[in-house]
């Protein structure tokens, strides 16, 4: 993956992978990942070195190629992992919502909190769009494509149990995330992404009922 452009993941199944390796490793790995998320989210990829990511990291710069092999590995493993986090967290707002409709709504909040909180998408989406459209349009399947089968997965669940119609799960996903895509990139002045309840009101009349 060149570092000129930044992929979120390269596979469905990557991001939900358990991390397998042994603690000591995995806590190593974390302190470079962390190094480069700080400088690629302040300088972005291009303008980051291997030099400046051992320095943050307080590691020599052989153990990240070592471990990571080049700096677009790294860049790689950044974006799995924080693919892998950003899912973790809409598996558990999906979890704990009482109903479908509460699961969309709540969903749709805690997407453009998670995006806006976040250092590196916050950062595309605001001051460099177009690197995150073509980050999510790169790879096989693309990570536009994984959020997609991440939402269909999720209304499947939700039809297979009686709570949501049965429709074409992968066509109400696409809608979905486009939709969502939509306002993170074009700020709207009719939805306030700065309130939440202003968020779940779009949300609760727009969207859900793409589903319910």
């Amino acid at each position: 993956m060149p570092t000129s452009d930044p992929t979120l993941m390269p596979a469905l199944a990557r991001a939900l992978a358990a991390d397998s390796a042994p603690r000591e490793q995995a806590q190593i790995d974390d302190r470079i990942l962390d190094a480069a998320l700080e400088l690629v989210s302040a300088y972005g990829p291009r303008r980051t070195s291997m030099d400046e990511i051992a320095e943050r990291a307080g590691v020599a710069r052989a153990t990240i190629f070592r471990r990571f092999g080049s700096k677009d590995g790294v860049i790689d493993r950044l974006f799995t992992r924080e693919v892998q986090r950003f899912l973790g967290a809409m598996s558990e707002t999906i979890a704990a919502a009482p109903d479908p409709t509460a699961s969309i709504v709540e969903t749709f909040v805690a997407v453009v909190r998670y995006v806006s909180s976040h250092p590196l998408l916050d950062r595309l989406a605001r001051v460099e769009p177009q690197i995150l459209i073509e980050s999510l349009r790169t790879g096989s399947p693309s990570p536009f494509e994984v959020g997609c089968m991440f939402v269909a997965d999720r209304l499947r669940s939700g039809q297979r149990r009686g709570a949501i119609p049965a429709r074409d799960a992968d066509q109400i996903a696409d809608v979905m995330v486009r939709l969502t895509l939509s306002y993170l990139l074009i700020p709207s002045l009719l939805v306030d992404l700065e309130n939440d309840e202003q968020m779940r009101t779009f949300a609760r009349a727009t969207i859900a009922p793409l589903a319910t």
